[in-house]
């Protein structure tokens, strides 16, 4: 996961001598921004849940089979979801998970099946899995999970069972913004990601006539690629 955006923020969450945790309200906050500017990609506005101001209220404790620790369930009971009739990436193979509609039993189920499993130490010594929660999931080798450490404020990325790093929210999503600018990763609804990250430039320039003459799909096609590069 290239991380090559120069922005910077004066969040709360990434001050760099006295780093702060984030509380609910200022995650909420960098997770909404992101996935407006998803919205201008290939998610579907219509699509995007943005919970009331003291959270989604069946997202309790309770609920949730305290499943992870209280201050963790209180940051997933403050985040925007997508309601995907079908399954979107936001990295490659990587879908959203809607909390809003886990029942219990599915808090319970995962315990086991979405947790982090890597010891990890964070801002403060070593982060308890209780603090951590998987925000998307990848479906096969290559494809990436990511988890949000809600002590911190950090997403963890791994790609399947093998831990890459983490960043503080914003730098992380203002990167993956970067790379959807700049053509890294493309976004298609109802379709995977793709990633062009490393793919070589051609030696001469792609002419539409070219791209249309294609008889393969687009996912696979890295033609298309560098005519979208250059569009």
């Amino acid at each position: 996961m290239s991380t090559n955006s120069n922005e910077s923020s004066d969040s709360e969450c990434e001050s760099v001598e006295e780093p702060t945790p984030c509380g609910p309200q200022e995650i909420k906050r960098q997770f909404l921004d992101f996935y407006n500017f998803l919205t201008t990609l290939h998610f579907d506005k219509n699509d995007l849940k943005v919970p009331p101001p003291d959270g989604w209220p069946h997202l309790t404790p309770e609920f949730c089979g305290h499943f992870k620790a209280d201050h963790t369930i209180e940051v997933l009971r403050h985040l925007p979801y997508f309601d995907q009739p079908t399954k979107v990436h936001i990295h490659r193979g990587s879908t959203l998970l809607d909390y809003t509609t886990f029942t219990r039993e599915d808090f319970e189920n995962a315990v086991e099946e979405y947790e982090f499993e890597d010891e990890y130490w964070g801002m403060e010594g070593e982060i308890d899995p209780k603090q951590v929660f998987l925000i998307s999931l990848g479906g096969e080798q290559g494809t990436y999970n990511l988890f949000l450490n809600a002590r911190d404020g950090k997403i963890i990325y791994e790609q399947i069972g093998v831990y890459e790093g983490d960043h503080p929210i914003q730098h992380y999503f203002d990167s993956l913004k970067d790379m959807y600018r700049r053509l890294e990763l493309i976004g298609l609804p109802n379709r995977r990601i793709i990633d062009t990250w490393g793919v070589p430039e051609p030696e001469h320039t792609i002419s539409l006539e070219e791209v249309c003459e294609e008889n393969s799909c687009f996912e696979n096609t890295v033609g298309r690629m560098h005519f979208a590069r250059m569009t």
